[in-house]
């Protein structure tokens, strides 16, 4: 009996998976793209990649989450003095992208 009950509550929580896969991830992308121009959008990326350079060189023996959160706290100065608002996910999104951009051309 409840094994029948994990595997019904396993396959419920895929349900969910999939449905949040299938329609709310397409529909945040649309309205994130909406909001944000393609402009904007190069310019937080090159903003991104700035800052983790920066981070990196001057705090880079610390722990990567306080890196991340510096990081992540200039972006968020550098394009809100612009005019640029982006959601802290985005932020984050943007921080960690730069991050693996600076590892591969590292490698």
């Amino acid at each position: 009996m409840d094994n029948r009950i994990f595997e019904i509550l396993r396959l419920a929580t895929m349900l969910v998976t999939l449905c949040l896969s299938v329609w709310v991830v397409p529909v945040l992308r649309q309205f994130i793209a909406h909001n944000v121009s393609s402009k904007e959008l190069a310019d937080a990326q090159k903003w991104a990649q700035i800052a983790v350079l920066a981070i990196q060189q001057t705090m880079g023996e610390a722990p990567g989450e306080e890196r991340k959160k510096e990081a992540m706290n200039f972006l968020a100065t550098v394009l809100n003095d612009n005019g640029i608002h982006l959601t802290v996910e985005q932020l984050s999104t943007l921080i960690e992208s730069a991050v693996k951009v600076m590892k591969m051309g590292a490698s």
